[in-house]
């Protein structure tokens, strides 16, 4: 019985030691220190009151983490030939708020009412991310995506950054969810 307890005291002090060499997903991503939203007229307010951010460059009011429980939003792979609404992302709002994601209203020109939407602002991959979306947030809202967002319907409109390892993968860097409805 003695020499059971020793072995699995042996055992626990080497998985432990294993286990706190690992790095943490949190090791793996860094957060932008910028973004800029285009558009003249447009507007997002957070529900909550937290945040405004309007025409121009700002500094990112939060940034979520990646998580491996949700490959839909954070790494999206192989979205060549995938429309920015696609199926898979359309849903995935729900998702985005347990990630960290934060409910919004956006004010666009293209809209009479202020619509409801789900913002997700994903940190970076140093390592892994190229092009120009690896260096800041760029937001653009098309009129067609806030026209389709009527009658309960949802559009999603998000920036791809491009994985230096698998070209044909992206991330996603940041995503905003519209609705007439709330989310």
């Amino acid at each position: 019985m003695k020499f059971q307890t020793v072995l699995r005291s042996v055992f626990l002090l080497i998985s432990v030691s294993i286990l706190g060499g690992c790095a943490t997903l949190e090791d793996y991503y860094s957060p932008y220190e910028s973004g800029t939203l285009q558009g003249e007229g447009v507007r997002i307010e957070a529900e909550d009151g937290s945040f405004i951010l309007k025409k121009g460059r700002f500094t990112p009011p939060f940034q979520t983490v990646h998580s491996v429980y949700m490959p839909s939003i954070t790494f999206a792979s192989d979205l060549t030939g995938v429309a920015p609404s696609s199926p898979s992302l359309i849903g995935a709002y729900g998702l985005a708020l347990r990630q960290g994601a934060k409910k919004v209203r956006i004010y666009h020109p293209a809209a009479t009412e202020p619509l409801y939407g789900v913002l997700l602002l994903n940190q970076k991959m140093p390592g892994y991310s190229t092009g120009p979306a690896a260096r800041s947030y760029l937001i653009r809202v098309p009129d067609s995506y806030v026209k389709e967002a009527t009658d309960g319907r949802v559009s999603v409109v998000y920036e791809p950054v491009t994985h230096s390892v698998h070209p044909n993968a992206k991330f996603i860097g940041w995503a905003l969810w519209l609705s007439d409805s709330p989310f």
